[in-house]
């Protein structure tokens, strides 16, 4: 909300997007979250809309362990 109206509404995926990527409420975004959007920023990958720390840690370990076999096979 800004100014008494909603800016953004939906599953809370779709609000933390929002914050996220337009900065409104940043303090509002969890740490997870605030990882996981820039990580996206910063690899140009999407990840999945993680609900944990393990969520996300299984996800990461994955998308580095096909980072380093892709690093291997162009080597």
């Amino acid at each position: 909300m800004t100014g008494g109206k909603i800016i953004a509404s939906g599953p809370p995926s779709d609000v933390l997007y929002y914050m996220g990527r337009r900065q409104v409420y940043q303090e509002g975004v969890p740490p997870l979250w605030q990882l996981k959007l820039k990580l996206e920023a910063e690899t140009g990958m999407s990840f999945g809309n993680w609900r944990s720390e393990a969520e996300a840690a299984q996800e990461i370990k994955a998308w580095l362990s096909a980072c380093r076999q892709g690093a291997a096979k162009s080597a």
